[in-house]
């Protein structure tokens, strides 16, 4: 008996996979895992169960979180009309099966193609590359075609730039409209970043006209001069509450499903180092509502430049950039590289509410060479 994502092969013996899965085989598996599709992965085999079923009935914990990581089915069942989770006899890893859950487990919705998104930007990175070194260059690229272009012969233009869109979109009247101005001024006068972070905080339709066109100008000024912000380079774990539609979450699973690719930020998002405060933002649960509840959990094993404490928390020395301080706000800009690294749904042992969980892993940059890359265009 199978689902129908799959059909059991009647005729075909098990798979090696499978029996490497099933006697808690774990370097197999682990050199087996990155080469395989996920329909390969989820197939029934001819004894009517998949890889899963048989890591956990044996009761191989490290398997069955391998498999999990990969985004395997949990909803399959064997031929007894069973899921794996079902079947284990092994509390720990029934309970861990069940707090997997991913939110799509239909396999076949997953195609070969990468999506689009406006926020952001799919890397496939087929031949399976250092990610990292992969980002870098990426970076350096966009750097030296940045400093090159029309808008960057000088930095008067480039301050004209980010002037003329403050003039476009600030009405005389509006409240803030002085203070941007001697922002800018600042700005002009000091090439400091800190100024632009200010800019983009404030209030106004200024900040609607950078989320919206995503203005390279504004980006890569801000990015050119992150050293400014060394004491306050971010590394740990930031959470961001959000509703996402289909479009967007099917944007992330696939990211998730191909595991040699990455994704770029291409936007400014804000974060918060607190998961309550993130969970705020997740907005409540309407009938009839087709948006999906999401929370995501950003990870950064190194301090990384692109990842700005606007109130750091473990440097009370600093003054806040951000209007909130309570809201421990970290600032994720353009040229920040993740992976996926899981999707499900929250369970009752991590939350009181329902939502789904988007886990995401840094990719660092290289500062080094990027800051050579500057220094020699500047």
């Amino acid at each position: 008996m199978g689902n129908s994502n799959s059909q059991a092969t009647t005729d075909l013996p098990v798979s090696n996979f499978y029996l490497a899965c099933r006697s808690g085989d774990v370097d197999t598996v682990k050199q087996m895992l990155p080469k395989m599709k996920l329909k390969e992965i989820n197939r029934i085999e001819s004894n009517g169960s998949t890889a899963l079923h048989s890591a956990a009935w044996y009761g191989h914990f490290e398997i069955v979180e391998l498999l999990l990581k990969c985004g395997c089915s949990t909803i399959t069942i064997n031929k007894y009309g069973k899921t794996a989770a079902q079947e284990c006899e092994d509390g720990r890893i029934r309970q861990l099966i069940q707090s997997s859950s991913a939110v799509l487990d239909n396999d076949e919705e997953i195609n070969d193609h990468a999506p689009t998104s406006k926020w952001n930007q799919i890397y496939e990175n087929i031949d399976d590359h250092d990610k990292s070194v992969v980002a870098t260059k990426i970076m350096k690229l966009r750097l030296r075609t940045y400093l090159t272009n029309q808008f960057k012969i000088n930095e008067v233009s480039r301050t004209d730039h980010i002037r003329k869109i403050v003039l476009q979109t600030i009405d005389e009247s509006h409240r803030e409209y002085n203070k941007a101005l001697n922002v800018l001024e600042n700005f002009g006068k000091t090439k400091d970043p800190e100024h632009l972070i200010y800019l983009h905080t404030i209030e106004s339709p200024f900040y609607q006209y950078i989320a919206r066109n995503q203005d390279e100008v504004f980006y890569m000024e801000l990015f050119i001069g992150l050293t400014v912000f060394q004491k306050r380079f971010f590394s740990g774990r930031t959470y961001r509450g959000a509703g996402l539609s289909k479009v967007d979450i099917d944007f992330y699973l696939w990211s998730w499903h191909h595991r040699t690719n990455f994704i770029e930020i291409r936007t400014i998002i804000s974060t918060s180092a607190s998961r309550q405060v993130a969970k705020i933002f997740i907005p409540s649960s309407r009938p009839g509502d087709d948006g999906i509840r999401t929370l995501f959990i950003y990870n950064f094993s190194d301090q990384c430049a692109t990842a700005i404490e606007l109130s750091p928390s473990s440097n009370r020395q600093l003054p806040s950039l951000s209007k909130y301080p309570d809201e421990e706000e970290i600032l994720i800009i353009p040229g920040t590289f993740f992976e996926v690294t899981s999707i499900k749904k929250s369970s009752l042992s991590d939350d009181s509410s329902d939502f789904t969980i988007i886990e995401l892993k840094n990719i660092p940059v290289s500062r080094e060479i990027l800051l050579k890359t500057i220094n020699e265009l500047q």
